[in-house]
């Protein structure tokens, strides 16, 4: 319906942007977990937990059930292999974006969806770059591998202002670097692949909450105004419509009485025997051999055409009464009301109908925002459990850039 497009629309939105947010939070997860799975790094003797995986990851293929008992996961691609998983998932957020193309001529006026315009193609996100890891002058590659010295290793960094849309490109491309390497290398968790998107993380998907936080707010807004303006349109018609049935009545009965007197003179003023002839029109007449039954007949026909003149003279005369005049505009105005009535129920029903639609839409739009993200954040604690591991690892070749124990854990 035309009175919820705009809700409708603003819908969309919220849903492209919760998919982009938890496609977010699922490529930086599973671009950890293909990394994990093909190191298959253990902590060495004389470390703590010695002899441990530090990533308890198996290959997706290694834990595929039967297939005639579970499909292939559509929602990751119908793969179990973990690089097409990742792949797929890039591909989801490449494939969402120019959905948000039409932002950018939705209610231009409206001050929450500019807001949303300014997140999604504003400059409000701080965006961290990262470099590849420079080690050390001097130290060869099996010896950058094993070194404990976070001195042997350094970043150079800049942070620059993005767009949502700028940021979820720049994760794509940097995604798409990590599968396409042909094998994974001993120190692919140090790569930029790897830190930019994970310290970039958090900013980005808390820009994404807050447009979709103005987005929720648009559709309260848009919700009560909508109401309101059905209410009044409510109001309006319902008084317009009354005011208009009484009109008509009055108008009506006016016009019947004047029309019914008119008739009824035309009746009475005519000569005695065309009223005869008009009566004797609707007589069926039998004939009758018996002379006598015949004479009889004939009597009585006269006698029921002076009959008949007299109930015109009086069906005449009590036309002008007053009381025929208030019969005639009490049958009248019980139909008027009547149809009336029915008219206000029905506007009335449709009303109410048309601003239920409305709240049940405002009802279901933080749904849609929730649902996502509570499955986005769980995904997201998860991955730090698993980046838990390799940061405590005592080769800093392991390590990604901005993180340490202490700071995942608090």
């Amino acid at each position: 319906p035309i009175f919820v497009d705009d809700m409708s629309q603003s819908l969309n939105f919220m849903y492209d942007i919760s998919l982009l947010r938890t496609r977010a939070f699922q490529v930086c997860a599973m671009g950890y977990h293909y990394i994990g799975e093909n190191l298959q790094l253990k902590f060495e003797d004389g470390m703590n937990h010695a002899g441990t995986h530090v990533f308890p990851f198996l290959p997706g293929e290694a834990v595929q059930l039967d297939p005639s008992i579970e499909a292939l996961p559509e929602y990751l691609g119908s793969s179990y292999n973990t690089k097409d998983q990742v792949d797929y998932l890039i591909q989801s957020l490449t494939d969402t974006l120019p959905s948000l193309t039409a932002l950018n001529t939705f209610e231009m006026d409206n001050d929450q969806m500019n807001l949303v315009r300014e997140w999604v193609f504003g400059k409000r996100i701080a965006f961290e770059y990262i470099s590849n890891p420079v080690y050390r002058a001097g130290l060869t590659k099996d010896q950058i591998l094993v070194s404990q010295d976070p001195n042997d290793i350094s970043y150079e960094e800049r942070t620059d202002n993005v767009s949502i849309r700028e940021s979820v490109s720049e994760l794509i491309i940097l995604l798409r670097e990590l599968i396409q390497e042909e094998t994974v290398p001993q120190d692919a968790l140090a790569q930029k692949y790897v830190s930019i998107p994970l310290n970039n993380i958090a900013s980005i998907t808390n820009g994404m909450s807050a447009s979709l936080q103005a987005i929720r707010d648009y559709i309260a807004t848009h919700d009560k105004n909508t109401a309101k303006i059905i209410q009044i349109i409510m109001i309006v018609v319902i008084l317009v419509a009354v005011i208009v049935f009484i009109v008509f009545d009055v108008v009506i009965c006016i016009l019947t009485s004047k029309e019914k007197l008119v008739v009824y003179r035309c009746l009475t003023s005519l000569p005695k025997n065309i009223v005869s002839k008009i009566a004797d029109s609707f007589k069926v007449l039998k004939k009758d051999e018996d002379e006598e039954i015949q004479s009889s007949s004939i009597s009585k026909n006269e006698e029921v055409n002076r009959q008949e003149e007299n109930l015109l003279k009086i069906f005449s005369t009590s036309s002008d009464s007053h009381k025929s005049q208030a019969s005639d505009a009490i049958y009248f105005s019980i139909l008027t009301f009547f149809i009336a009535g029915i008219h206000v129920v029905i506007t009335v029903c449709l009303c109410l109908f048309m601003m239920d639609i409305t709240e049940q839409l405002t009802n279901a739009a933080p749904h849609i925002d929730f649902i996502m993200s509570s499955y986005g954040y769980d995904l997201a604690a998860v991955l730090l459990l698993h980046m838990l591991g390799a940061q405590s690892h005592p080769y800093v070749a392991y390590h990604t850039y901005g993180f340490d124990v202490a700071g995942i854990l608090n």
